[in-house]
């Protein structure tokens, strides 16, 4: 609060006037980063509404990261927030999903795309220098010697269309066929 503060040329204590606490600061710049994501409006196929809003998370994690890093796990409280959200199990809803199926699957998305942005902010654990003695972790030389493994874009679209297909596997003719 007290950098806050100075950057805006104000004392730290002076921010309270406008917000509670610093959480609540944190809740606000979540809502805003969350009411910014990218919408696909016409995605009417579901696998199409969670790549989209996948892609979305991942988007607004690499457009601010520093935020993002701040914020990436909070919960979304405002009407605005959850526009998103609401979007994409509306149309879970409408392709053959039930109300259960259509929660796991936006949880799972959410996760898996949250956590995928906030590792690719701070850089995955192959790309960090593992050399502490000659010969050891051969398993990561290797797949650090392949750019293709270490491609974010690859990666991340990989699991997305892993996680499309397990929930195709899950659901019933209606939903997975449409």
């Amino acid at each position: 609060m007290r950098r806050l503060g100075q950057a805006l040329g104000i004392e730290a204590m002076s921010l309270y006037t406008y917000i509670g606490s610093r959480a609540e600061l944190l809740d606000g710049l979540s809502e805003i980063m969350v009411e910014s994501l990218p919408r696909n409006a016409e995605a009417t196929d579901w696998r199409d509404a969670i790549r989209s809003f996948a892609h979305a998370i991942r988007t607004t994690a690499k457009d601010h990261p520093e935020a993002f890093l701040l914020v990436g796990m909070r919960p979304l409280k405002s009407t605005g927030s959850l526009a998103p959200v609401e979007q994409l199990l509306s149309t879970l809803l409408r392709s053959g999903f039930d109300p259960p199926q259509a929660v796991r699957a936006y949880r799972f998305v959410a996760a898996y795309a949250r956590g995928f942005a906030l590792a690719e902010i701070e850089g995955f654990t192959l790309e960090h220098d593992h050399s502490t003695a000659p010969g050891a972790h051969a398993a990561i030389a290797e797949a650090r010697a392949s750019r293709e493994a270490l491609d974010h874009d690859s990666s991340f679209n990989f699991a997305l269309e892993t996680i499309v297909a397990g929930l195709a596997a899950h659901l019933p003719p209606r939903a997975s066929g449409s």
